[in-house]
């Protein structure tokens, strides 16, 4: 598949995080694909990206993605994104605070017949638990 079908996999996705459609999200993954980002403890691909993402909407229910660059070269793509939160669950142990919040962040994704294969996150979450009041000022 070529690079502009990846983005419009890509697209799809964000538009289905955007709407709180976490199943439609996930369909972007193989259900092997190997992601880099998920915490220790968690099962691998999909199943682990559900437990995961499934807490982080939990906790901030009503996020949009907004991918800020794209670019797509071969079977892969880096994008620079962030994400505009309002904290009203339970997250890392920090009680609700109703806070709105930015979290920023970068992905790589390599893809293969049309689903990422692999995804390497990294995401500024010292910043998030910042925002949410968890270290003093």
């Amino acid at each position: 598949m070529g690079k502009n079908t990846n983005i419009d996999v890509l697209n799809r996705a964000v538009a289905a995080w955007n709407a709180q459609d976490l199943n439609g999200y996930l369909t972007l993954y193989a259900d092997d694909a190997i992601l880099h980002f998920l915490p220790p403890g968690l099962p691998p691909g999909v199943d682990g990206a559900r437990l995961f993402y499934g807490g982080v909407l939990a906790a901030f229910p009503g996020t949009t993605l907004v991918m800020d660059d794209v670019i797509a070269e071969g079977d892969s793509i880096a994008a620079r994104f962030h994400m505009n939160m309002r904290h009203e669950g339970e997250f890392q142990g920090i009680p609700p605070t109703g806070k709105d919040v930015v979290l920023i962040g970068m992905t790589i994704l390599h893809f293969a017949d049309g689903k990422v294969v692999e995804r390497w996150s990294e995401s500024d979450f010292v910043g998030l638990l910042r925002q949410l009041g968890a270290f003093p000022e």
